[in-house]
């Protein structure tokens, strides 16, 4: 009819707002009619996880400070979870950390590393989230070497004489 063609013609949309012809309609992410297309916004994705230092060392009983930093795609503001593991299980730290993440920007965030008393040798700190991985080695060294003190085999400070 001339008055489908006339409100085509015009981009006039139906009165519910969806489009009356093909033409009206707009690209895929959008939304709206013809000429008045909106960007549908898209939640911003990590796209980097990075630890901070890379290798450190920290003394058994004592804890660490690690730096995480998360990137993001360009986005609407969203949040995102990541994952930490420890390879030595006397380094104790949280399991989750949450980060909110703003578009197209780097959070960071810091994380502290609980080592126990008994622990020694070597920890790989993983924080992951999807596939994105980012790795830290910490060395642990002994409370107190029996060869340095001089108490003949006893660590720390002693009341007797």
């Amino acid at each position: 009819s001339r008055l489908q063609t006339y409100l085509c013609d015009n981009n006039i949309p139906r009165p519910d707002g969806t489009p009356r012809c093909a033409k009206q309609e707009c690209p895929e992410g959008f939304t709206g009619t013809q000429p008045d297309c909106v960007l549908i916004p898209v939640a911003a994705k990590v796209t980097k996880v990075s630890l901070k230092p890379a290798k450190s060392s920290v003394k058994a009983g004592g804890k660490k400070i690690l730096t995480l930093s998360v990137s993001a795609s360009n986005g609407k503001p969203s949040s995102a979870t990541i994952q930490l593991k420890s390879s030595n299980l006397k380094v104790k730290l949280p399991k989750t950390v949450r980060v909110g993440l703003r578009g197209n920007g780097t959070v960071t965030k810091k994380i502290v590393v609980r080592v126990n008393r008994t622990a020694k040798g070597k920890a790989t700190i993983t924080a992951s989230s999807g596939r994105l991985k980012a790795r830290s080695v910490l060395q642990v060294k002994a409370a107190c070497s029996k060869k340095s003190s001089k108490g003949g085999g006893l660590c720390g400070k002693t009341n007797h004489l």
